[in-house]
């Protein structure tokens, strides 16, 4: 996985110039094209969920962007570095998160219903557990229920390097379906030890 050096420390919506090295990165015309999990200390754990950027020309294509809550705000711009130097960061993994319809063209699965899975009621609790103090992130729009079309929230959680949303409880409980081999591992290990 990549690593991040951190460019620069800026505060955030203040009408000044801005220093040479991040006015590409700032004023450039950029898309984002993915997402990492920055392990920078700095940065409080759930809020270090970064979308990748890339800018079509300047010495730095790719870069991260974080801004604090503080006050006042401040940001904080992170580059592409060596594998040697720099902030380590790791790719996301989702649970719950869907395809928008069955036969989309998708890499996203699509839920499908396990009636014979006879840990659900476990499952629920661990989840309704780790949910009570997982980190809370806040979407726009609201999500439905791919099988009913029931409003699911706007919500997700995040616990390690994991992102699932508040209605997936929705799917197992009310579709049956079951959750991953690895995101029922995360449940289980969380139960033993916090490690958030």
């Amino acid at each position: 996985m990549t690593r991040w050096r951190l460019l620069a420390e800026i505060p955030a919506f203040v009408r000044r110039p801005l220093p040479e090295e991040v006015r590409p990165l700032v004023l450039g015309n950029w898309r984002v094209v993915g997402r990492v999990i920055l392990l920078d200390p700095s940065v409080p754990p759930g809020e270090n969920w970064l979308n990748v950027c890339e800018v079509s020309e300047g010495e730095h294509r790719r870069f991260l962007n974080w801004m604090s809550d503080a006050q006042p705000p401040t940001s904080r711009y992170y580059v592409a570095t060596s594998e040697d130097t720099g902030f380590r960061s790791e790719s996301p993994l989702y649970e719950g998160h869907w395809r928008q319809s069955i036969d989309e063209d998708s890499e996203w699965p699509w839920p499908t219903p396990d009636p014979d899975w006879p840990g659900r009621g476990v499952f629920l609790e661990r989840l309704a557990r780790i949910e009570s103090s997982a980190y809370r992130v806040i979407y726009r729009g609201i999500s439905r229920c791919r099988v009913c079309g029931e409003s699911n929230g706007h919500e997700a959680f995040r616990l390690r390097r994991w992102e699932w949303p508040a209605g997936f409880r929705h799917y197992v409980t009310e579709h049956g379906v079951r959750p991953s081999a690895d995101f029922e591992a995360l449940l289980a290990d969380h139960q033993s030890g916090p490690g958030a």
